[in-house]
């Protein structure tokens, strides 16, 4: 049984310190949360449920001294900036990491000083640091790079999403916008404020993947319009004002976009879907239909790939390197 901590107790980290609790080879023992409406109380209370055993919530690392930990769950940032400090403490106590940071996903393209410092912690450490989810983490690279083990050659890689947000978590449906005014939207992506953060790093994963030399990527973000009013439980938008986005990025190889990968992401999407397509020998496309559950399935990928960095070796790796081995056992 492997012992897990979980670190940052949001929406997602919450499910993913949930779903570590049913696994029969996994065993919680420690939860980190700075947030004084978080640290000292028992997990068991901010799940709603009871847990046996149950956890205290602690405001830093430095409280579980001594904890027998072999690996995080780290879920507090989408930014590597925002994280690496967080990272490098967790490596330095000898922790292995599976973490929800988009950009941690394939940082060595866009963010190659970071990457390189994280690895060369993690590997001083003797610990395997990984970036995972479902977008950055499977459907946009990790997926297609999957796919591309049956292609004799590749010439464009594809992918679209279209998901309905009024399914996902409240902060998501504010990530994307949601009851701003178009003119508060485009503010806030100039700002880099808004939109989904991790395109440019699922680009620089499949390149790599495919042995493509990456010479640009181009992102555009616009905004969906509501025509009518729509209600959820976090926001409420009314006819003008902005209910999601429409965000593109293509990455350029050889002096042409060959991977292009587009999210349409908003309350109220019609047949959300998810679509891969490999352009060949042979041409290859797959279809998701409901498209993957985003937080469903960035909460499932975190806890699967606990096992796969504990037995992997040291520094930091991407998914593309660890889709397929060892990991936590699935209930039926």
């Amino acid at each position: 049984m492997i012992k897990a901590l979980q670190v940052g107790l949001g929406p997602i980290g919450l499910r993913v310190a949930e779903l570590m609790t049913t696994r029969r080879d996994v065993a919680l023992v420690g939860a980190v949360d700075p947030d004084p409406a978080k640290a000292g109380r028992k997990l068991s209370d901010l799940l709603g449920a009871p847990l046996e055993p149950d956890v205290r919530v602690v405001a830093s690392l430095e409280e579980l001294a001594g904890n027998q930990a072999a690996v995080a769950a780290h879920c507090t940032g989408s930014h590597l900036q925002q994280v690496k400090r967080q990272l490098l403490e967790l490596a330095a106590a000898g922790l292995n990491v599976v973490s929800t940071c988009e950009e941690l996903a394939f940082p060595w393209h866009h963010h190659p000083d970071e990457a390189a410092e994280i690895d060369r912690a993690a590997k001083d450490a003797g610990v395997t640091i990984l970036g995972a989810g479902v977008n950055p983490g499977f459907v946009c690279d990790a997926l297609p790079l999957m796919l591309s083990n049956v292609c004799q050659r590749i010439s464009r890689v594809r992918v679209e999403r279209v998901g309905d947000a009024r399914m996902r978590r409240g902060p998501f449906q504010r990530k994307i916008g949601a009851g701003l005014t178009p003119e508060e939207f485009r503010a806030e992506v100039e700002a880099g404020r808004l939109g989904h953060v991790g395109f440019p790093e699922s680009v620089a994963m499949i390149a790599s993947g495919l042995g493509w030399d990456l010479e640009r990527t181009e992102q555009t973000v616009e905004p969906v319009i509501a025509e009518r009013e729509i209600k959820t439980t976090e926001v409420a938008v009314t006819a003008g004002e902005v209910c999601g986005l429409r965000q593109q990025v293509r990455g350029w190889i050889g002096g042409e976009p060959r991977i292009e990968l587009r999210l349409e992401a908003y309350l109220g999407a019609p047949e959300p879907t998810d679509l891969v397509r490999l352009e060949g020998v042979p041409e290859l496309e797959l279809r998701i239909p409901g498209g993957t559950h985003g937080d469903l399935a960035t909460v499932a990928s975190v806890v699967n790939y606990l096992g796969r960095v504990v037995s992997a070796s040291p520094g930091l790796k991407t998914v593309a390197e660890l889709a397929v081995g060892p990991r936590m056992a699935v209930g039926l």
